[in-house]
């Protein structure tokens, strides 16, 4: 399959969401580049599964018009929204993330236009990089995750200058915690 370049405008766009994204700042601009080399833009002329209930991610999405949405199936069998998500809203982070089948489904609404990632790369990319942030958003982002970590074990602990008590004395884990090896940081 021949998936076109974007086109300068959508260039822009991504360009100026990884900018304000704390999670793309967070990497290295080698992947932050990589990333931005394989997202692609597809143009939904009418509503669309973005993926199916039942099959792990196979992309993260950035909304750049329109809307994507969160559905899933009542106990009468119809599809409900449980989210709407609009422009420079990324989709999916947590399935791309945590690739394990789901019982919600994304759907694109006509008209739409979406940045596409590949999800085994986005997982690469953020399994080779640490997430750092600035204190005044640890609550938002601690908050975050503690609600949609879902079955991933997070180890969150502060920058010092003293690994060995950052990783010992001051960390958390949400999820099941592991046993660490910190010889390296009484080295």
């Amino acid at each position: 399959m021949h998936i076109p370049a974007m086109q300068a405008h959508q260039q822009n766009f991504v360009r100026s969401m990884f900018q304000q994204s704390p999670v793309i700042a967070a990497i290295s601009p080698n992947d932050a580049e990589t990333l931005f080399k394989a997202a692609s833009a597809r143009s939904f002329p009418r509503r669309a599964a973005l993926g199916h209930r039942g099959e792990p991610a196979r992309f993260l999405f950035l909304v750049m018009s329109g809307q994507a949405e969160l559905t899933t199936g009542s106990a009468e069998g119809d599809e409900v929204t449980i989210a709407t998500f609009g422009p420079a809203s990324w989709v999916n982070w947590l399935a791309v993330l945590d690739p394990v089948d789901t019982e919600r489904a994304f759907q694109a609404a006509a008209g739409s236009v979406l940045i596409t990632f590949p999800s085994a790369l986005v997982r690469d990319v953020m399994n080779r990089n640490q997430l750092a942030f600035a204190p005044p958003h640890f609550a938002h982002i601690v908050g975050w995750l503690t609600l949609n970590h879902g079955s991933l074990d997070v180890f969150i602990h502060p920058n010092t200058d003293d690994e060995l008590r950052d990783h010992r004395d001051g960390a958390l884990w949400l999820g099941r915690s592991h046993l660490l090896n910190l010889q390296a940081l009484k080295d």
